[in-house]
């Protein structure tokens, strides 16, 4: 299982988009924003050990640096170790 459930992506005009994603309410994430980069990292918060069913709903803007957004979403894995970080999924928006 992973931390992050689904995610969508949605234009908004030509170069923004609106990013809506889902976690689980036991864990918190931090949004690393600059235009053309984002990065979400995603963890469980402080004494969880497991991630919860429940799920929390959040979105943040996209905008274009040039031509295209990056954006990474970065989670804990807590299966296997609670200090070890995965970059996954890596979105890539060409505009």
């Amino acid at each position: 299982m992973e931390l992050l459930g689904t995610y969508s992506i949605s234009r908004i005009k030509n170069a923004s988009y609106e990013i809506i994603f889902e976690i689980p309410d036991n864990c918190s994430y931090n949004l690393q924003a600059t235009p053309g980069s984002y990065t979400v990292e995603i963890q469980l918060k402080n004494g969880q050990k497991t991630p919860s069913t429940n799920f929390n709903t959040y979105n943040f803007t996209a905008l274009a640096a040039g031509d295209d957004i990056l954006i990474e979403f970065i989670q804990q894995e807590f299966a296997t170790s609670l200090s070890t970080m995965k970059t996954k999924p890596i979105i890539r928006i060409y505009i």
